[in-house]
């Protein structure tokens, strides 16, 4: 088997981190992210556990999703992205 079709272990995190930034309000089981991504099952719950424990991603019962606070503090810089724009339009 060819060691460049598997994922590293020390990116999954990162990767499944992209995951739920590409859709903030998804909520996923972990069964589902397994499908889409097409990882191990051991593998997609190692990463959520360790996104997990650095709280980047919240589990609620058997449901994954993005901290709620990361998604607020990103929507607050991308609004004062904007609004930095715009004032420099009217420049």
């Amino acid at each position: 088997m060819n060691s460049e079709s598997k994922p590293k272990r020390e990116n999954m995190p990162l990767r499944l981190l992209r995951l739920f930034l590409r859709e903030p309000a998804m909520r996923r089981q972990a069964t589902e992210i397994i499908l889409i991504t097409g990882f191990t099952k051991m593998a997609v719950y190692r990463a959520l556990s360790e996104l997990t424990r650095y709280e980047m991603v919240i589990k609620q019962h058997k449901i994954y999703f993005l901290n709620p606070g990361i998604v607020a503090k990103l929507q607050t810089e991308k609004s004062q992205m904007k609004k930095n724009l715009t004032e420099g339009e009217l420049q």
